[in-house]
């Protein structure tokens, strides 16, 4: 099986969606067909194979073309609707718009991206976006809040993306400390570990 560059993977995704399309349609007899084009797309070279083995190809197709970095925007709880302007093919035309528009470069340049590195500049063109979102929320009013008891104004925030806020698992998170109902206390002199 082949790792496909951008333009190819973009229609094993299209193709991919498809399938998830009608299955959850019930259109099962369109789907065997759909996953033979994958298999074909990513450059298996079969003639009459058995089923077995075609979804087998499939599989390993699938897992072939994944991203093989786990980049935070994965990470994202937001899942996105399909909105009313999807159509069938859209999203080579997706990645085209966003990294021609940023970048300047040709529908051929892009088509040939590796999806790591699509992804990867994708997250970035993000990350900035961002970034200067929240430079022009600092410029505005709308970033100073006037409290009325206090009389002053206070900073807030413009919200940034689910993925973007994450913390790091791998860095240690500070404990939180609660208070115990006194009936929950043991009985006799409690020494902290601080020694207090």
């Amino acid at each position: 099986m082949n790792r496909l560059s951008l333009k190819d993977w973009s229609k094993l995704d299209d193709i991919r969606q498809k399938i998830s399309s009608e299955a959850e349609m019930g259109r099962w007899q369109l789907i065997p067909n759909l996953i033979f084009e994958s298999v074909l797309l990513c450059g298996a070279e079969i003639e009459d194979p058995p089923w077995s083995e075609v979804s087998e190809l499939y599989v390993e197709a699938v897992k072939v073309n994944q991203p093989r970095i786990k980049f935070p925007i994965f990470n994202s709880k937001e899942k996105g609707k399909k909105k009313p302007w999807e159509y069938e093919g859209r999203t080579w035309y997706f990645w085209l718009n966003t990294l021609a528009s940023r970048y300047g470069w040709s529908a051929e340049q892009i088509g040939e991206l590796d999806l790591d590195d699509a992804i990867g500049l994708y997250e970035e063109i993000i990350v900035d976006e961002q970034h200067e979102r929240e430079w022009q929320w600092n410029l505005s009013e709308r970033a100073f809040v006037y409290n009325k008891t206090t009389k002053q104004s206070n900073y807030k925030s413009l919200e940034r993306p689910d993925w973007m806020s994450m913390y790091d698992p791998s860095e240690p998170q500070p404990v939180k400390k609660i208070r115990i109902p006194v009936k929950a206390m043991p009985v006799g002199n409690i020494i902290s570990l601080d020694g207090t």
